[in-house]
């Protein structure tokens, strides 16, 4: 059974700070980001604008000021925009624009599977956001299903900027290992998130997302990692023309795997229209 995330909110600590980068502080979105090495409220300006506020933890982000400015000018589709950072000094933050809604997991959790429309929808804003990290020479790393933010517009992806560590650090806890079992394989052998790892990862959460759950099955967490390596992925919730789009995103070799812009020129040719003649609908 499909369990709900641990993204939610929750009070503030006597240690959180109440104002961060002009944003009032209410609630925790996310205790642990990035590993450990982040923390996420929800904040609020003067004028009312809401706010995801990621307080920025340890010393190592200045070394990552370039990828956070490059993330900031990329500015992808279908995902949170970045309006302010502060990596340097005594409050190290980012600001991006508030995704209102329930992250994938819960979504599915609440309301069920996606399944025609909705599931394409979600496989076109999700690729095109990748696809706008990837042409700027970014790739956003470890993405798994509740980065994935059910807004009234459509999906959208959040936390584009804040890489995290290896997964190795995630091993330690049945959250770390449920996350993992998101991951391209080699990311499972120690290899660095990539383009090709977020290909894998586009076509695992479409998968998810028609499942409604793991697509290697429901074995306990070792034997479906093992899954990852040694078996395809269980297909057949996904409709014929998409899946033959993410099994090739799942392959195991990622050399094999297309790029995110041949994803959307595949998608595109599902609707039978151009890359750029998707209905406003339902892409933004």
């Amino acid at each position: 059974m499909l369990s709900r995330s641990w993204r939610g909110p929750s009070p503030l600590s006597a240690h959180d700070p109440r104002e961060l980068g002009g944003y009032a502080l209410d609630t925790v979105i996310v205790a642990r980001a990035a590993g450990g090495n982040a923390k996420i409220f929800h904040g609020v300006a003067a004028d009312g604008t809401e706010a995801s506020v990621t307080l920025l933890l340890g010393e190592e982000w200045a070394e990552r000021a370039p990828q956070l400015e490059l993330a900031r000018r990329a500015d992808p589709p279908a995902a949170a925009r970045i309006i302010d950072a502060q990596w340097e000094g005594a409050e190290r933050y980012i600001t991006r624009e508030y995704l209102d809604g329930p992250d994938l997991r819960a979504h599915l959790v609440d309301r069920g599977v996606l399944a025609g429309r909705d599931l394409y929808r979600l496989a076109v804003r999700l690729c095109s956001a990748l696809h706008g990290l990837h042409r700027h020479g970014l790739h956003y790393g470890l993405l798994w299903p509740d980065d994935i933010i059910m807004t009234t517009q459509g999906p959208a992806l959040s936390g584009v900027g804040v890489p995290e560590p290896p997964l190795a650090v995630h091993a330690y806890s049945m959250r770390g290992m449920d996350k993992t079992l998101c991951h391209a394989p080699e990311l499972l052998r120690g290899a660095f998130p990539s383009s090709k790892s977020d290909v894998y990862a586009w076509g695992y959460a479409v998968a998810f997302s028609a499942r409604g759950g793991h697509p290697f099955g429901e074995n306990a967490a070792m034997p479906a990692l093992l899954e990852v390596h040694l078996t395809e992925p269980g297909l057949a919730h996904v409709p014929p023309g998409l899946r033959r789009l993410v099994g090739a995103a799942m392959a195991k070799d990622p050399a094999t795997r297309p790029t995110a812009g041949q994803i959307l020129d595949g998608l595109a040719a599902l609707a039978g229209e151009d890359r750029g003649g998707f209905p406003p609908d339902l892409l933004f």
